[in-house]
C-alpha cells in the first residue's frame, strides 16, 4: 500500500492544480468544497445533483436482504408465541437470540448498504473525472496531430512520424472510449441498487476527508468492535453449551448398555408343545441397544457441535482482531500519503500562476498550456482514488461488519 501512495504522491510532485481551501486536517478537521478550478470551456450542467445521501436512502429502500431480514425478524417474532404458548424454555431462549441476531443483522446490512452506494457514488465521481482527464487528452493529441498533418504536408516531417502521431491518436481514443464504458458500467450497477435513473442526475463531486479519531487506546476499541461482532454468535455457543450439559445431566446419567439377561422371554418348547426355557429376544435386545447408542452418538454430536461453535467464534474473533490491527497500520500510513499529497498540491497551486502567466504573456502555445492543464487534472484523480481508497480501509475499521453484511447474511439464508 505504501507503494501505490508513494506512486501517487510522486505524480502529484511538480504539478499545478487549484483545489478551493485544502489545508493539511487535523484529526477533527475535513476537507469540502474542493472544486478542480480550470480553464475547460464546459457547459454548466443543468441536471439535477443527485447526493449521496439520497442514493443511500433509495439503496436502502431498493434492497432486497432488507427486506429478507425483515421478514425473518417477523418469523421469529411469531414463533415466540409458539414458544410461549408450548412452555418450551429452550427454544423460547434460543429465539430470543435469533430475534435480537436479525435486529444486529439489520442494523449491520444498513452499514453495508450505505457502504456499497458510497463506494459506487465515489467511484462513479471518480470515472467522470477521469474520463474528462482523458477527453483533454485526446483533444490536445487531436490538435497535435492536426498541427502536424500541416507540416506533413509541407514535407517538414516524414511519414513514419506522422504514422506514429496518427497511432497514438486512435491509442487516446479507444483508452477514452475503454473508460467511458467503465463509467456507464458503474452507473447501471448505481442504478440497479437505487432504483434511480442516475443518467438523469448529475454527482457531488466535492472532497471530503476526515482522519480517523479513536476514542481510547487500540486494543479496548478493536476489541468492542469484536464484541459487537460476535455478541450473537457467542450467546447461540453459550446456549448450545448449556443445552450439552443438561443433556449430560438429564440423559446420560442412568444410560447404560441394555442387560441380556433380560432378554430371554421367547419361550421354548418341546416337540409336544411344552414350555422348558426362553431363547434370547435378539430384536427387543438390539432394539434397546440401538436406542442407547443413538443416544449417546446423539449426545456426542451434540457435544462436537458446541465445542465447535465456541472454537468457531474464537477464530472468528482473533481473524477480526488480527484484521483490525493490520488496517489500523495501513490507515496511519496512508493518512501521512494524503497529507503529503495535500501539501503537494497547496504547492502545484502557486506553479499554476505562473504557467497561466506565461499562457497570458504569449510565452506558451494554446496547445502547450492545454497541454500542462491537462497534467493538473492528474493530481486531483490521484488524490480522489486515494480518499476513495482511505474511505474503504476506514470503513472497514469502523464498521467491520458493514464490508462483511451481504457475505454472511448470504451464508446464513443456506444453512
Amino acid at each position: 500500500m505504501k507503494k501505490n501512495i508513494n506512486k501517487l504522491i510522486a505524480i502529484g510532485i511538480g504539478l499545478s492544480v487549484i483545489v478551493g481551501n485544502v489545508s493539511p486536517a487535523l484529526a477533527t478537521e475535513t476537507i469540502r468544497d474542493s472544486n478542480i478550478n480550470i480553464i475547460s470551456g464546459a457547459a454548466e450542467n443543468s441536471l439535477k445533483i443527485l447526493t449521496l445521501e439520497k442514493a443511500i436512502e433509495a439503496g436502502l429502500n431498493n434492497d432486497d436482504q432488507m427486506k429478507i431480514l425483515s421478514s425473518k425478524s417477523n418469523y421469529y417474532k411469531d414463533l415466540q408465541d409458539y414458544y410461549d404458548e408450548a412452555d418450551n424454555e429452550n427454544g423460547e431462549d434460543q429465539n430470543d437470540v435469533n430475534i435480537n441476531s436479525t435486529k444486529q443483522s439489520k442494523e449491520f446490512r444498513k452499514d453495508g448498504v450505505e457502504y456499497e452506494i458510497t463506494n459506487l457514488y465515489n467511484s462513479i465521481v471518480l470515472a467522470e473525472k477521469q474520463v474528462e482527464y482523458q477527453r483533454e487528452i485526446v483533444n490536445n493529441e487531436g490538435t497535435k496531430t492536426n498541427n502536424m498533418k500541416l507540416k506533413y504536408n509541407k514535407g517538414l516531417i516524414d511519414s513514419v512520424s506522422m504514422s506514429k502521431q496518427e497511432a497514438s491518436l486512435k491509442t487516446e481514443k479507444d483508452t477514452l472510449q475503454a473508460k467511458i464504458n467503465s463509467l456507464n458500467d458503474l452507473k447501471e450497477k448505481l442504478k440497479l441498487a437505487t432504483g434511480i435513473n442516475v443518467n438523469n442526475y448529475t454527482f457531488d463531486d466535492r472532497l471530503n476527508y476526515e482522519k480517523l479519531k479513536l476514542d481510547g487506546d487500540l486494543e479496548s476499541y478493536i476489541d468492542d468492535k469484536i464484541s459487537i461482532i460476535t455478541k450473537y454468535d457467542r450467546e447461540l455457543a453459550d446456549l448450545l453449551e448449556d443445552a450439552v450439559d443438561d443433556m449430560k445431566d438429564d440423559d446420560l446419567d442412568d444410560l447404560e448398555m441394555p442387560d441380556k439377561d433380560k432378554f430371554y422371554n421367547i419361550p421354548k418348547t418341546d416337540s409336544e408343545g411344552n414350555v422348558i426355557g426362553n431363547d434370547f429376544n435378539t430384536t427387543e435386545y438390539n432394539t434397546a441397544r440401538d436406542n442407547v447408542l443413538s443416544a449417546y452418538k446423539g449426545y456426542l454430536d451434540a457435544k462436537k457441535g458446541s465445542e465447535s461453535a465456541s472454537a468457531g467464534v474464537n477464530i472468528k474473533e482473533k481473524t477480526y482482531k488480527n484484521m483490525l490491527r493490520s488496517n489500523y497500520s495501513n490507515i496511519l500510513a496512508m493518512e501521512d500519503g494524503i497529507d503529503q499529497l495535500i501539501t503537494n498540491i497547496e504547492i502545484a497551486n502557486k506553479s499554476l500562476a505562473n504557467t497561466k502567466l506565461q499562457y497570458q504573456l504569449g510565452l506558451m502555445t494554446i496547445n502547450d498550456y492545454n497541454t500542462a492543464v491537462t497534467g493538473y487534472r492528474q493530481l486531483d484523480i490521484s488524490l480522489r482514488q486515494t480518499l476513495n481508497q482511505y474511505y474503504q480501509l476506514k470503513t472497514t475499521f469502523e464498521k467491520p461488519w458493514s464490508v462483511s453484511s451481504s457475505d454472511s447474511e448470504q451464508q446464513k439464508d443456506n444453512q
